[in-house]
């Protein structure tokens, strides 16, 4: 997530990308309800998603939901699209002080 503050910079030649979230299962047999419990909790960051995506963008609903839901729909945006949309305040061409800084990565 990356709407956790205010001001939210990137670099120039920054890029985003709004995909689906993903259950990390390397066990190749489920039981019903383990696969109804992996669905609940994607379920739960879909939703969380679209209310965060609904506070500090401009993308509309449905298309939050849809990009939340198939990774078809994802949206890759350049830093000048993301501040369209509201995902970000502005742009740096350098690094700069800050009191807070987050790393948003899948690892």
């Amino acid at each position: 997530m990356f709407c956790g503050g205010k001001e939210r910079l990137s670099f120039e030649d920054g890029t985003f990308l709004l995909h689906p979230p993903a259950n990390v299962a390397p066990k190749r047999t489920w039981t019903p309800d383990e696969l109804r419990q992996m669905e609940e909790v994607l379920r739960t960051y879909v939703n969380f998603g679209v209310e965060v995506y609904k506070s500090c963008t401009t993308i509309p609903e449905a298309e939050i939901k849809a990009l939340l839901y198939s990774e078809d729909q994802r949206l890759v945006l350049s830093a000048k699209q993301a501040k369209e949309k509201g995902l970000i305040s502005g742009t740096v061409s350098e690094i700069i002080d800050t009191p807070y800084s987050y790393l948003v990565s899948d690892e």
